[in-house]
């Protein structure tokens, strides 16, 4: 390197980063033979008659299992089994080695093993020569100034000095603390950490920011002389504010959702998998053609093979034919849709929305009703009633347990209904301007606990019931509101945002609730 720093005529000062850069591949390559006592520092393995004095012997990767190595027998080994005295093992070899760099040692003997589990952080223990050797050490020394000390006591101030637990992460604190802390069982007051790496030093000494007292400044207003607004993109924003005001405002897109190639021949249905199979033969009863929806299914490869296909195929048939039943009794038939061109203010409200039958919408689905195609049943219901053609409106839907539940909107007034979508609109400007703490589980489950009769509409308790589905429903099945990317960016903690969030409940969907009545 210096040949090459001549020859290049560079006389600036070269960065750290640059050397390591530099040297990384050269000690790594490597080499078909490596001279023993080559200079100050020697790396090697534990062989046989090396047992030279040095002042410092470090041993790494004494973990448990690892070292003495144990070697698997040979089929065809028929010493196995039939030990003699004098045969080898390599166990005892190894321990021969470790007792033979340890009499080598002059002054300091440095042992190095994985104490923590990567996975969950769990103790692990070091190799059993390690171990004997801490007990040995425990048993017949004591530390200078512990001798009036029990010898329980004496022994584990001992092993606390010999044994150093590290940090995992290399930029931890604990290598940059010149303080002692006042807890005696700190890492961070122990003298013997410490680092020679700058790069962290910036990060480590910056200021924290005090998210207690973090309030996002709102952005400026958009002006818009009138906007004409799709009855959907309403629907999207009071289904999920952050995402809305994160993609629309601010163009930015926190997760992507990346589609895997399925490889594996279907065994099961999952969750996904089931619900699509189930809504589409659902459809295809209702348009007559169920026995080809059923050979297209065969022929894609989307049902299990065999008899677990017919049985998958056989229970969606049941949960579907249960549902069709109900909805033949509203005499479906083709209607033209009904348009929806409602002014409010200077807001324009657009939409096309389907008719089933002359008096009727209707919201079916196999599975039970999420917070949001109930919000978006209600607004398509507040749009209707608006404009001064209001339709009966039913939400029917076959929950996963089995039961059939019917719901329906009470017909309000047209102004009544223009109030509660001003008070949508307005909520909408603001969302444009700033992320709003308004989850649509959690605020599903606030007016579920606070219309209860538990409840009786205390706030306290459907506050209970609000941090449920928002942050302590995570498992292997479900996901809490908080996981996602959105919700953990702006509102990683809802508490700090009750009162908005009470607030909006109560404007933007108790009036849902209040509305919805259960059919018999």
């Amino acid at each position: 390197m210096t040949l090459q720093w001549q020859q290049a005529h560079f006389d600036a000062p070269l960065d750290q980063q640059v050397i390591r850069q530099l040297l990384s591949p050269l000690l790594q390559e490597s080499q078909g033979g490596q001279r023993f006592l080559a200079g100050r520092v020697n790396f090697c393995t534990l062989m046989p008659m090396r047992s030279v004095p040095f002042k410092v012997i470090c041993v790494l990767g004494l973990n448990e299992g690892d070292y003495p190595r144990s070697v698997a027998p040979m089929g065809f080994d028929l010493m196995v089994g039939q030990y003699r005295s004098g045969d080898r093992s390599r166990r005892e070899d190894d321990k021969y080695l470790f007792l033979e760099a340890l009499m080598s040692a002059r002054d300091c003997f440095y042992i190095s093993y994985v104490g923590r589990s990567i996975q969950d952080n769990s103790e692990k223990n070091p190799s059993i020569l390690v171990s004997e050797l801490l007990e040995y050490i425990g048993q017949s020394c004591v530390f200078e100034g512990d001798q009036a000390l029990a010898p329980d006591d004496a022994q584990k101030a001992l092993l606390e000095k010999l044994i150093l637990e590290h940090p995992l992460q290399p930029f931890n604190a604990a290598y940059y603390s010149s303080q002692p802390s006042l807890d005696v069982n700190s890492q961070a007051s122990d003298k013997r950490l410490y680092s020679y790496d700058e790069q962290w030093l910036p990060a480590l000494l910056s200021v924290p920011m005090d998210d207690e007292h973090f309030e996002f400044s709102p952005l400026d207003g958009l002006e818009q002389p009138r906007l004409e607004l799709a009855l959907d993109e309403l629907s999207r924003f009071i289904g999920h504010p952050t995402r809305y005001f994160t993609q629309r405002r601010l163009k930015a897109y926190l997760s992507l959702q990346e589609e895997e190639e399925k490889e594996d021949e279907p065994f099961a249905l999952d969750g996904l998998a089931g619900y699509q199979l189930r809504e589409g033969l659902l459809q295809a009863m209702l348009k007559g053609d169920e026995d080809q929806f059923v050979e297209r299914l065969s022929l894609m490869g989307a049902l299990p093979y065999g008899a677990l296909g017919r049985l998958s195929l056989q229970q969606s048939r049941g949960q579907c034919q249960q549902l069709f039943s109900v909805l033949q009794g509203y005499a479906l038939e083709e209607c033209e849709p009904i348009e929806v061109n409602l002014a409010l203010g200077s807001i324009v409200l657009q939409a096309w929305l389907d008719l089933p039958t002359a008096t009727t919408r209707l919201s079916y689905r196999i599975g039970d009703l999420s917070a949001h195609q109930k919000m978006q049943a209600w607004i398509e219901h507040l749009a209707l009633c608006a404009q001064g053609t209001p339709k009966q409106h039913h939400l029917i839907n076959l929950s996963k347990t089995g039961k059939l539940l019917q719901h329906s909107f009470i017909v309000i007034p047209p102004k009544d209904a223009q109030d509660y979508l001003n008070t949508m609109l307005a909520l909408l400007q603001q969302g444009l301007c700033q992320p709003i703490a308004l989850p649509a589980k959690s605020a599903d489950a606030w007016c579920k606990s606070y219309c209860s009769s538990k409840a009786q509409e205390d706030a306290d308790i459907a506050w209970e019931q609000t941090l449920k589905p928002y942050q302590d429903n995570s498992s292997a099945f479900t996901r809490s509101e908080v996981d996602d990317a959105y919700w953990q960016r702006y509102f990683p903690d809802l508490n700090r945002q009750k009162e908005q969030f009470v607030a909006l409940c109560e404007q933007i969907w108790l009036p849902m609730h209040r509305h919805l009545e259960v059919m018999e």
